[in-house]
């Protein structure tokens, strides 16, 4: 099935997810990431979100907070399980969504109560072209990553915020209407 990504991209802005959702919707189309996990408002946007997945064909499953998208459903069941899971689940969870194994390690380690203070803590201090993996624009929409390194010159998450860049730009080259790439590109190319 040929997909028109304006449409596709289009449509996903129109389920009202939060801005950060563009970053990981971005991440799944520039394949750096299986699977995409979202906050939902219950069974109104539910319902939407279940016309739009089968129109472009996409599995799901969600829990009362939740909601995984993803290919494959049986990687969405695992990671919907394992995220309601009391045990510590960071490592497996980020391993599924696609962050590097070194992350999903740090993740573990620092617990996923701590990892909001850990990324406030690093802000201002990625330097040079580390500053492509710095994530405090995350939650408006404006990163080239979903995780936080484990570390301010993390070399695995500098390689996905390559690769997005690198996407990106190809993409925003194909489908001008989407100004969110456009924008992320001018935001980031600074720091290459």
């Amino acid at each position: 099935m040929t997909v028109d990504i304006a449409c596709l991209w289009n449509d996903f802005l129109s389920l009202r997810f939060p801005k950060s959702a563009q970053v990981d919707m971005s991440l799944y189309l520039a394949a750096q990431k299986s699977l995409m996990r979202f906050p939902h408002r219950g069974s109104k946007q539910l319902q939407k979100i279940d016309i739009w997945c089968n129109k472009y064909g996409f599995t799901y499953v969600f829990d009362e907070s939740y909601i995984i998208i993803g290919s494959n459903m049986m990687q969405c069941k695992e990671a919907i399980a394992l995220d309601s899971s009391p045990e510590n689940h960071a490592y497996h969870l980020g391993i599924l969504l696609g962050y590097p194994s070194c992350c999903s390690i740090f993740a573990k380690i620092h617990h996923e109560e701590d990892l909001d203070v850990i990324e406030v803590s690093r802000r201002g201090l990625y330097e040079k072209k580390y500053r492509l993996i710095d994530t405090c624009g995350y939650m408006n929409g404006h990163a080239l990553i979903s995780h936080l390194p484990c570390k301010t010159d993390c070399n695995a998450s500098y390689q996905i915020a390559l690769k997005m860049l690198s996407f990106m730009k190809k993409l925003a080259e194909k489908n001008p209407s989407i100004q969110w790439f456009k924008k992320q590109i001018d935001l980031f190319t600074i720091y290459r």
